[in-house]
């Protein structure tokens, strides 16, 4: 249930402005989490996980950004599933999971068990997640591709203190850096047919 008199402060606006019941519904949630995408940091603090191929746009927009590949140069190289051993606590207002691979063994990827407590530490008081996952499996399935479905999921982010917990699903565009082909700069853009961008506040 929302609680509407202490719920998350909306991004940009007037720090006593709450988020209704209403705006809680789903389209906000792709609202935010695209205003982060455009617009940036604008002055918060914000830790994008596993930004691999769009690290150089993250860090363009004053977003730190976390990847366990050292090739794609991010802020900090680490693994999502130790998140405490690199980012104090109560140090980031946003955290962004960025279709980050899930797998419950937490060697091919996140394993939600161990990175939302470690996010939810991370995160100061009011701090939001946003943590984008497919939606479905692809056709075929990709190699490891793990799906949780989405009541689990919400109930993973309630489980580990989570507040106002929502979710959007549809189509997301993600832009990569320009890739440089003979001497033009081509923006590389693709979509995520199914995906499901989940919300979680932390209010103490």
């Amino acid at each position: 249930m929302i609680d509407e008199t202490n719920g998350p402060t909306i991004i940009g606006a007037p720090s006593e402005r709450t988020i209704t019941a209403a705006e809680l519904a789903s389209p906000f949630i792709y609202d935010q989490y695209n205003r982060i995408r455009t617009q940036g940091a604008e002055g918060r603090s914000i830790l994008v996980v596993g930004s691999g191929p769009n690290t150089d746009r993250w860090r363009t927009l004053s977003c730190k950004t976390l990847d366990i590949d050292r090739k794609v140069n991010p802020d900090i190289v680490a693994d999502a599933n130790r998140l405490d051993s690199v980012v104090g606590p109560e140090t980031q207002q946003i955290i962004i999971g960025e279709c980050v691979a899930l797998d419950p063994n937490g060697i091919t990827g996140v394993d939600l068990k161990k990175f939302l407590p470690q996010a939810f530490a991370a995160l100061m008081d009011g701090g939001q997640l946003f943590f984008v996952t497919a939606a479905q499996i692809s056709e075929p399935p990709r190699p490891r591709q793990t799906l949780l479905a989405p009541i689990d999921f919400k109930r993973l982010l309630k489980d580990c203190g989570f507040k106002n917990v929502a979710s959007w699903s549809g189509p997301i565009y993600l832009t990569q850096s320009p890739k440089i082909i003979g001497d033009k700069a081509v923006q590389d853009e693709f979509a995520v047919q199914s995906a499901v961008i989940y919300h979680g506040q932390k209010i103490k």
